[in-house]
C-alpha cells in the first residue's frame, strides 16, 4: 500500500509521530554531509571547492565535532518539518480526493498535495533553517556562536525579519521540489522491479531528481541567510567578505557574474548523496 495516498487509514497522530521521528533520525545521520554542503555552497570562489579537501580542512582546523555545528536548530527543523509535512500531505490528499471525487491522477494529486505541504512546512520552520545555516557557517575553531547567541545576533541586527531572510528563495522552489518528490516517488515506487528495495530506491531517486531541479535556489538561499550586516562583521561566519542582495533574483545574478552558472550548483553532488 502507498502510505502517502489518500486511501490509507493512517491517523494524523501517526503521521506527525512518524514524520517527526523520521526527520530526527535522518538529521542525525546526514548532519556532517549537510555541513560540508553548506560550506561549499557559501564559498565565493570561481572554482568549486573539492569535497574531500573541505572535509579535511574542517576536521583539521575545527575538529570532528564541527561536523555537527548548527545541529540543534537543524534537529528542531527536521522534526517539525517532518511532522507538519506528513500531517498536512495526509490532509491535502483527503481534501483533493473529496474535491475531485477520486478522479484526479495519483501523480498529479501527489504533486499538488506535496507542494502545498512543503510550502506550509517551510513557513513554519524557516527561522530554524536560518539558524541552522548560520551555525554550520561558523568557522570558529572554538565553536563560539551557540544557538541562543545566534538567535540574539539575528534579532539584534535585523529584528524578527532577520529570521526570514531568504524565505522567498525557499518558498518559490519548495512547491516544485516537494511536488516533484512525492509525484516521482509514486511513479518510481510503482515502476521499481520486484527484487529492488522499493521504498529506499524510490525515495532516493525521487529525492535526487527533485533536489537537482531546484538546487540553484537552495544555493541562493544559503548566501542570503549569512551575507547580512552581522555575518560580514563576524569573521567566523562564512560571509567571506562578500555582500549579496537580499533579493533572491539579484543575488542569483551576482553569483553568476562572480562565479559563473556553475556557482549556483556548488555542493550538488554531496546534496544528492545527502
Amino acid at each position: 500500500m502507498n502510505h502517502l495516498s489518500s486511501h490509507t487509514d493512517i491517523t494524523a497522530t501517526e503521521a506527525v509521530l512518524g514524520g517527526g521521528t523520521a526527520g530526527m533520525l535522518s538529521r542525525m545521520v546526514i548532519a556532517p554531509l549537510d555541513l560540508v554542503k553548506i560550506r561549499i555552497q557559501l564559498a565565493n570562489t570561481y572554482t568549486q571547492p573539492k569535497i574531500w579537501s573541505t572535509v579535511y580542512n574542517i576536521a583539521k582546523n575545527e575538529g570532528i565535532r564541527a561536523f555537527w555545528k548548527g545541529n540543534l536548530p537543524a534537529e528542531i527543523l527536521y522534526i517539525t518539518f517532518g511532522s507538519v509535512q506528513f500531517a498536512s500531505i495526509r490532509s491535502f490528499n483527503i481534501v483533493l480526493t473529496q474535491l475531485s471525487n477520486g478522479r484526479l491522477n495519483e501523480s498529479a494529486q501527489q504533486f499538488i498535495a506535496g507542494g502545498l505541504a512543503g510550502a506550509i512546512s517551510t513557513l513554519v520552520t524557516y527561522p530554524f533553517d536560518v539558524l541552522r545555516t548560520r551555525g554550520a557557517a561558523n568557522r570558529d575553531p572554538l565553536g563560539r556562536g551557540t544557538f541562543m547567541q545566534n538567535v540574539a545576533t539575528v534579532y539584534k541586527s535585523s529584528g524578527l525579519r532577520g529570521f526570514y531572510h531568504g524565505a522567498t528563495a525557499a518558498i518559490v522552489p519548495i512547491f516544485p521540489n516537494m511536488g516533484l518528490f512525492f509525484a516521482s516517488y509514486s511513479v518510481f515506487r510503482s515502476k521499481m522491479p520486484s527484487w529492488a528495495p522499493q521504498i529506499l530506491s524510490a525515495a532516493s531517486l525521487a529525492g535526487a531528481f527533485s533536489k537537482a531541479v531546484v538546487y540553484p535556489l537552495d544555493t541562493i538561499r544559503k548566501r542570503v541567510q549569512v551575507h547580512g550586516r552581522s555575518a560580514v562583521s563576524h569573521k567566523s561566519l562564512a560571509g567571506y567578505g562578500v555582500r549579496y542582495s537580499h533579493n533572491f533574483i539579484t543575488c542569483g545574478k551576482e553569483i553568476v557574474i562572480q562565479e559563473g552558472v556553475r556557482g549556483l550548483y556548488k555542493g550538488l553532488t554531496i546534496a544528492i548523496v545527502k
